[in-house]
């Protein structure tokens, strides 16, 4: 009677020990996921980068505009077309 106990031990662990190595992350998987995260935070990174020099490109480009406006109502009140 108490080697059937122990023996449907070892067999609910010999189950649980499969479904775990079922659903481990071995060292291959977590140096692929790694190596994953390594390539999205740099892309990550490049496009922050361009989003910075977007911006600045942009208010440069806003600014001559603006000073360009201004130039051109200086010009329609000289000609007075205002």
């Amino acid at each position: 009677m108490n080697e059937d106990k122990i023996i449907n031990k070892l067999l609910e662990h010999d189950e649980e020990l499969r479904k775990i190595r079922e659903n481990m992350l071995t060292r291959e998987d977590g140096r692929k996921l790694f190596d994953i995260l390594e390539d999205m935070a740099t892309r990550v990174k490049r496009i922050d980068e361009d989003r910075v020099l977007t911006h600045q490109w942009v208010k440069r480009i806003e600014d001559k505009v603006e000073s360009h406006d201004k130039m051109i109502d200086k010009i329609k009140m000289q000609l007075k077309i205002v």
